[in-house]
């Protein structure tokens, strides 16, 4: 039993290397909002381009003219891969 906790704890502590700041969104379009799966969203509204701008937990940026239809995600930021973060840094908030 000891043996399996171990294991669970060590393949949890290795999921977040799954989803590094290396990986590159497929790019998508007119992806509906139900569709995407987000922590920590956050919208900007452009009333001069009338685009609206989403961003959350990985530092990634969704675009839609009308809030129910996405398109990509961009890569927005980059991290320093010698910063004190490490090799693989996270962004948990946007």
């Amino acid at each position: 039993m000891k043996q399996l906790i171990a294991l669970l704890l060590f393949m949890l502590a290795l999921q977040p290397l799954a989803y590094s700041q290396d990986h590159r969104p497929e790019i998508r379009e007119n992806i509906p909002l139900d569709s995407i799966r987000l922590s920590d969203p956050c919208i900007l509204a452009d009333s001069e381009t009338a685009t609206y701008y989403m961003t959350g937990t990985g530092g990634l940026l969704w675009k839609s003219k009308d809030l129910n239809l996405w398109s990509r995600p961009y890569q927005v930021v980059q991290t320093d891969t010698d910063s004190w973060m490490g090799p693989r840094p996270m962004i948990w908030v946007a």
